[in-house]
């Protein structure tokens, strides 16, 4: 009966979805060829800061900061025009003195494509601004697209952070793959229609791949990952059905980069907890974060923010675990914040001030 109803809710929930996605143009196949300069905060793209105002400079890095969006996520819109996947954070870490930009990304794709276009944004991004490193922090599926650029790309690195990425595979997507050829033909159907809607929302032309991405998210496509693209930072745990992290992690990541030299990339991240998280007074995602953790129970997950494992998403060195759910952790939902908890903006602050002092 469990069974029955979570394949019900799925449905629902998919074909919402797709009904709210649809979009007649075919699915792309090439990248834009240059940065869009719209997405570089540097100096908040003003002369005097937003909105002309200084805030301090506790997040001025040493290193660019470059925002990658997960899974349905895309820049510089996010599904509609005007809406932005980081809600407010780029200006608020650039009012702070950090230089920020925000990866335009294929917003439906396994992290083999992604994140070889973000490996092609970085090194534009390096050539443009004459800097040697970078600093990637990744949300959900945006963590593993900075892993592959940091793996990939050792000396352009100088620090890795991820919110909320489950290294060891979502269970999410493994309810698609584990539940009959109906219910995964309807999870592609709808992530595909929102990967077209993406590329209309922002202009672009990126290659769309639900079965690629679906595949990649699951525990199994992500042991693959990780094989390909180890990393330290990736806890010695199974953490399945796990809630709490009972492995070792490393805090950096030692890698010998493309030109032979010997680079040292540090490790941190931090996750949510609560699909409904307490004092929330948004119930449309509450209700679908509940819905999505009921899909992942339904694999055997344990503790989640109703898309991510704790246990999973626990890498380097971990900065907190906050009562929040997926949209919470960058500040989605026109930055609305469940009553006693951090403020995600607060959050990210305080670590771009935690890179600065580390001299990164």
């Amino acid at each position: 009966m469990k069974t029955f109803f979570l394949r019900w809710t799925a449905f629902a929930m998919i074909m919402v979805a797709a009904a709210v996605s649809y979009s007649p143009v075919a699915l792309a196949q090439t990248a834009p060829t240059s940065l869009d300069p719209a997405l570089l905060y540097q100096n908040c793209n003003t002369d005097g800061g937003l909105l002309g105002l200084s805030g301090g400079d506790e997040a001025k890095t040493k290193y660019p900061i470059v925002l990658v969006s997960g899974l349905a996520g895309a820049a510089p819109n996010f599904l509609v025009p005007g809406v932005k996947y980081w809600y407010q954070i780029p200006e608020e870490l650039c009012r702070k003195g950090a230089t920020v930009y925000v990866a335009s990304m294929p917003a439906v794709n396994d992290n083999y494509v992604r994140g070889e276009e973000l490996l092609r944004q970085v090194k534009l991004l390096l050539a443009t601004l004459k800097v040697d490193k970078v600093n990637l922090i990744g949300h959900s599926m945006g963590g593993w697209s900075v892993r592959y650029v940091a793996a990939t790309f050792p000396e352009g690195v100088a620090s890795v952070t991820t919110i909320a990425s489950p290294h060891k595979g979502s269970e999410f997507g493994a309810f698609f793959l584990n539940n009959g050829p109906v219910v995964l033909l309807l999870g592609e159907t709808a992530f595909n229609l929102i990967g077209e809607l993406d590329n209309m929302a922002d202009g672009t032309t990126y290659p769309v791949s639900a079965n690629a991405a679906i595949h990649q998210i699951s525990p199994a496509g992500m042991a693959a990952f990780n094989a390909a693209f180890p990393s330290a930072g990736i806890s010695t745990a199974p953490c399945a059905g796990v809630d709490e992290d009972t492995g070792t992690r490393g805090e950096i990541d030692k890698r010998t980069g493309t030109d032979g030299g010997h680079y040292v990339q540090r490790l941190y991240s931090w996750t949510g907890n609560a699909p409904a998280p307490f004092g929330s007074i948004d119930t449309a995602s509450n209700a679908l974060m509940l819905t999505t953790s009921l899909m992942m129970l339904n694999q055997g997950a344990g503790k989640n923010d109703g898309l991510a494992g704790v246990c999973s998403s626990r890498f380097g060195k971990v900065i907190g675990t906050y009562g929040w759910n997926h949209f919470n952790e960058i500040n989605q939902l026109f930055g609305l914040v469940p009553l006693f908890e951090a403020n995600p903006l607060t959050v990210i602050v305080n670590h771009a001030n935690r890179l600065k002092l580390a001299g990164l």
